[in-house]
């Protein structure tokens, strides 16, 4: 069985009545591919807010806030390369992985271009159209929805032409709940899927009853 590779995939969300897709263009990635798994990743988890209830700390009112951070090493070349992929490295280097990145954090120009074109005609939106959905795929069980909140990149050679051919790119990324998109979002339904195989999985290496006595005090059983 091959190596599975983390990638961040990038998902087209179907636009809202009367607005256009919020997408950059048809040759932008459907998935950005790490060529080498990062060594690790740090996972802060803090609690969500507590129900306002008599101010009892046990009872919460959604999922906990979760960052991702991660460092992905970017190649121009490497042997998992397809012919169009090999294109870009000898057209751009890394330079396309690391715009493609960077677009996370951007609205697209067509979208500020319409903002700019609604307020020439004095008309303010109130709410901004949605930005591309990102999943970050790390494992058959761990899927998911993520925004970018940070993004640091570090071009360490180039080529004769200057183009970046290495680069590490240092990602913090906001893991979305049903919370920040709600049950019917596609987002919200991957975020879902994950929730209950979290579940799923910590169940599946629960302690059996005689061991949880064991670590139990009186006063809980």
């Amino acid at each position: 069985m091959p190596n599975r590779r983390a990638a961040l995939v990038i998902h087209r969300l179907k636009p809202a009545p009367g607005r256009s897709e919020v997408w950059p263009g048809d040759g932008f990635p459907k998935a950005i591919p790490f060529q080498y798994n990062p060594e690790s990743i740090e996972q802060t988890v803090q609690t969500g807010p507590a129900a306002d209830d008599g101010g009892e700390s046990l009872r919460l009112a959604g999922p906990p806030k979760t960052t991702i951070t991660l460092t992905a090493e970017l190649l121009a070349w490497h042997p998992s390369l397809d012919s169009s992929a090999e294109k870009a490295a000898a057209k751009h280097g890394v330079g396309h992985q690391i715009a493609a990145l960077e677009s996370l954090l951007f609205p697209t120009y067509a979208e500020m271009d319409r903002e700019r074109s609604l307020a020439e005609r004095g008309l303010v939106e109130v709410v901004p159209g949605e930005h591309l959905l990102a999943l970050l795929v790390w494992a058959e069980d761990r899927i998911v929805p993520v925004k970018v909140t940070s993004l640091s990149v570090t071009e360490d050679r180039f080529d004769d032409q200057l183009r970046p051919v290495h680069a590490t790119a240092q990602l913090s990324l906001q893991v979305l709940t049903v919370a920040d998109l709600g049950f019917d979002h596609p987002g919200g339904r991957v975020a879902s899927r994950y929730h209950r195989r979290l579940e799923r999985v910590a169940r599946d290496g629960t302690l059996g009853p005689l061991a949880t006595r064991a670590f139990a005090p009186d006063t809980l059983t």
